[in-house]
């Protein structure tokens, strides 16, 4: 199967499609990553936030779980002094997930500096997936984006959270 048109930019070596938690973890946890032509695509406008910002609730983990796969003394080490990521760490009992948004939106910027802008692609999302029939060492994985931009790129990483959808089941409870 082949994505019809013309591909944008140079083939990856890796395409993480979503950036949030999970995303974001496998990037600061494998720093070495960036070393290859790694690409992002993600729907938010900020990596690593995913839709935390958009919970009024509080979390039942501890916030000094998060972030402890970040080496203290690798690429991404300083992040864990930035007063959102410290914060959230400092707290051993649950939390407002709004803090988490903000030690991930910390930690994401220092990721999207660590990538070339061409192959960060932020409000996007990813229409269709093709995958070869064959595997071949040449042959690409095509990937196609809402806002038409196509891309080619030997792996795919799927790291896209949840979306959760209100049942009309409890339409009469919205309010």
């Amino acid at each position: 199967q082949h994505v019809a048109g013309a591909t944008d930019g140079p083939e990856l070596d890796l395409l993480l499609i979503g950036c949030g938690l999970r995303g974001l973890g496998l990037l600061t946890s494998t720093p070495s990553l960036f070393d290859h032509d790694l690409g992002i695509i993600d729907a938010g406008a900020e990596l690593g936030v995913g839709a935390f910002r958009n919970y009024d609730i509080e979390s039942n983990s501890n916030g000094s779980d998060f972030f402890g796969w970040i080496d203290p003394f690798g690429p991404f080490g300083a992040v864990l002094c930035e007063r959102p990521v410290a914060r959230l760490r400092s707290t051993v009992t649950g939390f407002r997930l709004g803090l988490l948004a903000d030690a991930l939106q910390t930690v994401g910027r220092h990721a999207r500096a660590r990538l070339p802008p061409a192959r960060l692609l932020q409000s996007d999302r990813v229409l269709e997936i093709a995958v070869p029939e064959r595997h071949t060492d040449d042959a690409l994985v095509q990937v196609r984006t809402a806002r038409g931009r196509r891309l080619r790129t030997r792996t795919v990483v799927l790291a896209t959270g949840i979306q959760e959808r209100f049942p009309a089941e409890l339409a009469e409870f919205a309010d």
